[in-house]
């Protein structure tokens, strides 16, 4: 299955050789009003992940043999994590530079969250499922290599908490950036958290907005983002995509 969708706001082209679609779309499937169409793996589990001895999952839902996807949060999770180590400065976006106040409410709380969750059927993992409304997106915030990249869109994902607990920071950072095979360059970031928790469950937006090309050597499409926004919100957006990535294509 090397399925590859383009959605309204994502137009590939074959026109340049140096063109990065290929690579965000390799072994990807996207979804068509909450399902996978053309789906071929028949049920399978979407878990989630912590660390405890070792790496421990818990199922939260299932894509049916007809590619549905279904969300069954469980009603209490065993967390075994702070929320202060899930969501610092060495967290989940690696985006907080320096040492910028973080405003903290019950940090200590047990707190649980993936931006990508694994599939996982028989024991085996298949891939990996992210929400969002870019195929980059998706990708770059869940592959270290791609958190600081500049292609706009967002990506949601489900947090646990046991608490009420939240995080507020705006940075503001200059300085100057480059990638492999770039120029350097100098930017300016604002990073913003706004981010307030109810016991349970809640869904996180994490927004790039704004970019700044970086020449490449070979042309490659190569950006630094500008802006990154992060709330809960209350509903899944009519835009969101579920992305499909497969592990063992």
């Amino acid at each position: 299955m090397n399925a590859k969708y383009a959605t309204a706001n994502e137009t590939k082209s074959t026109s340049n050789k140096n063109n990065a679609d290929d690579w965000y779309w390799q072994n990807t499937l996207a979804s068509t009003q909450g399902k996978f169409n053309g789906w071929s793996r028949g049920v399978v589990d979407i878990v989630m992940t912590y660390k405890g001895v070792r790496l421990q999952t818990f199922k939260i839902g299932s894509i049916k043999e007809d590619g549905s996807i279904i969300f069954n949060l469980p009603s209490s999770v065993n967390t075994k994590t702070t929320f202060e180590r899930q969501m610092g400065p060495q967290g989940l976006f690696f985006d907080i530079y320096g040492n910028s106040p973080i405003n903290y409410t019950n940090k200590k709380t047990g707190f649980i969250t993936n931006t990508a969750l694994l599939i996982m059927k028989d024991g085996k993992t298949l891939g990996n499922l992210t929400i969002g409304n870019s195929v980059r997106v998706t990708k770059n915030l869940t592959t270290q290599s791609g958190i600081d990249s500049g292609d706009e869109g967002y990506i949601l994902y489900w947090a646990y908490a046991n608490e009420n607990c939240a995080l507020v920071m705006d940075q503001e950072w200059s300085g100057k950036v480059y990638k492999d095979g770039t120029n350097s360059l100098d930017v300016k970031t604002n990073v913003n958290y706004d981010l307030h928790f109810k016991p349970g469950w809640n869904l996180v937006k994490t927004e790039v907005i704004g970019k700044y090309p970086l020449e490449h050597e070979r042309g490659l499409d190569v950006s630094w983002f500008k802006n990154h926004r992060h709330t809960v919100i209350s509903s899944l957006p009519s835009d969101a995509i579920y992305y499909f990535r497969a592990y063992d294509m």
